[in-house]
């Protein structure tokens, strides 16, 4: 049985709700809307929750699997910028947080093919300047180059964050730059400049130095998915591309990719490891 009397009142309400079934705690609700649409199949096993970021999770998660004496708790969270040695540990026997292996959910859903055929249903005007699932492939890796100071400033604050934690058990609450925010470097760099409380020569040193890194991962698309945030990628794809709502885009890109056979490495982590422990 469970214990859930000397939990928080928000993990006792989450596990009443999931019953008997494996929880797994993800960062967001648009998170939770993928997952429980590509398995839904096996909601009488588990169920997925948001907690609203990944200090959330982190705290929950330990809660569950400290105070709790079933121990089916796990957790998925973005890979955000966590080196590969850090995303393979994440699968390591008897592990409970599984990082993924792109940036984000989001990046899953942004295959050329499934992406170029929602467009194009959407609206078939746009093969004029988007003739094949080859020119959507140029096309999102020119929004990823022209993502890359974003980028490249919000690892400066994730890395800014992490020695801080470490070192104080408090982050430093640099927060990323807003989907959406002028990509423009100069503006990027005076903003970062600004947060990080550095100059701006200094900050721009800094800045150079993350873009070079993440300029070799943009030679192909699969590689740009492990850097570049898939959130920004999609708000600029619907805003130039779809215009309209991204929620109805991110629905129609969720059907898509569960029609056409979901991501291996999700799958491992749901049907192996989060649904395959009760079989073993």
């Amino acid at each position: 049985m469970r214990i859930i009397s000397s939990l928080p009142p928000e993990l006792t309400d989450l596990l009443f709700k999931a019953g008997a079934r494996a929880i797994v705690l993800v960062e967001g609700d648009k998170d939770c809307d993928v997952l429980r649409d590509w398995f839904k199949k096996s909601l009488s096993q588990m169920e997925f929750f948001a907690c609203d970021g990944i200090s959330n999770l982190n705290k929950w998660l330990e809660e569950l699997l400290n105070r709790g004496t079933l121990k089916r708790a796990y957790g998925i969270t973005d890979r955000d910028f966590r080196s590969d040695a850090e995303v393979d540990d994440s699968y390591l026997q008897g592990s409970h947080l599984f990082i993924l292996r792109r940036y984000a959910l989001e990046n899953y859903l942004l295959e050329p093919k499934p992406l170029w055929e929602v467009l194009t249903l959407r609206d078939p005007d746009i093969k004029i300047s988007l003739p094949d699932e080859q020119d959507m492939e140029t096309r999102l890796l020119e929004i990823c180059r022209a993502l890359k100071h974003i980028v490249a400033a919000n690892w400066l604050y994730f890395d800014e964050n992490k020695a801080q934690y470490q070192s104080s058990g408090q982050t430093a609450r640099l927060e990323y730059f807003k989907i959406g925010h002028d990509h423009d470097r100069h503006i990027v760099i005076k903003q970062a400049a600004k947060q990080l409380k550095c100059n701006e020569d200094d900050c721009e040193k800094r800045i150079a130095e993350r873009e070079e890194i993440i300029e070799r991962y943009l030679t192909n698309l699969n590689s740009a998915h492990q850097v570049i945030d898939g959130k920004r990628i999609l708000h600029w794809v619907n805003n130039d591309h779809f215009i309209t709502g991204r929620d109805y885009l991110f629905r129609l890109l969720t059907d898509r990719a569960r029609l056409r056979g979901l991501p291996n490495d999700i799958v491992k982590i749901v049907q192996d490891r989060i649904l395959g422990s009760a079989r073993t």
